[in-house]
């Protein structure tokens, strides 16, 4: 029986294609722009509650409060942290900062300066500080610092719940001290 030739152009042909859609089935472990998954960060989505301390001073005065940090991680890596802008998770840590006008009222008037809160996630807990930069309200500059640690709560926020007003806590330290 007579053996039959394939050419060596179609057998080349062949093995390009077939090597190019066994590697196209290979992707990278890269994930769309949903953030990184728990099994890469190490991290679990859910609510995380703790105590935070925070310190006001500026105008000789300072003055320290404590209240109750809700921090919510959702499954596509998003940081929600009490009052302040979401973010998105980084490895396993966070930063967010908001404009201190966002606390004027009738007796505060912010115009310089930023705050914010930054965070590590590390099993069931989260830990971080309150940071500010070149803060200016009512004409007296003032520092935000301050630190928590929170622990994943094995119950959810309700529908609609924010968690702690943070804002208003940072806002009425700042008033206690504009008053002295």
């Amino acid at each position: 029986m007579a053996q039959r030739h394939i050419p060596f152009r179609t057998t080349a042909t062949a093995a390009v294609v077939a090597a190019l859609l066994l590697l196209s089935g290979c992707g990278s472990s890269h994930h769309d722009s949903t953030g990184p998954t728990q099994q890469e960060t190490g991290v679990t989505p859910g609510t995380y509650r703790g105590p935070i301390t925070l310190t006001i001073s500026g105008g000789g005065q300072s003055i320290s409060e404590q209240t109750t940090i809700v921090i919510v991680l959702a499954a596509d890596g998003t940081v929600q942290a009490s009052d302040f802008p979401p973010t998105k998770l980084q490895g396993s840590s966070f930063s967010t900062s908001s404009s201190s006008s966002v606390l004027n009222d009738s007796s505060l008037n912010c115009t310089k300066g930023t705050f914010g809160i930054n965070g590590t996630f590390a099993g069931q807990t989260v830990s971080g500080n309150l940071f500010s930069n070149g803060i200016v309200c009512n004409g007296i500059a003032f520092t935000v610092s301050g630190g928590y640690t929170a622990q994943r709560s094995a119950s959810e926020l309700p529908r609609g719940g924010a968690g702690h007003d943070a804002f208003g806590v940072i806002q009425g330290t700042l008033e206690k001290v504009l008053s002295k």
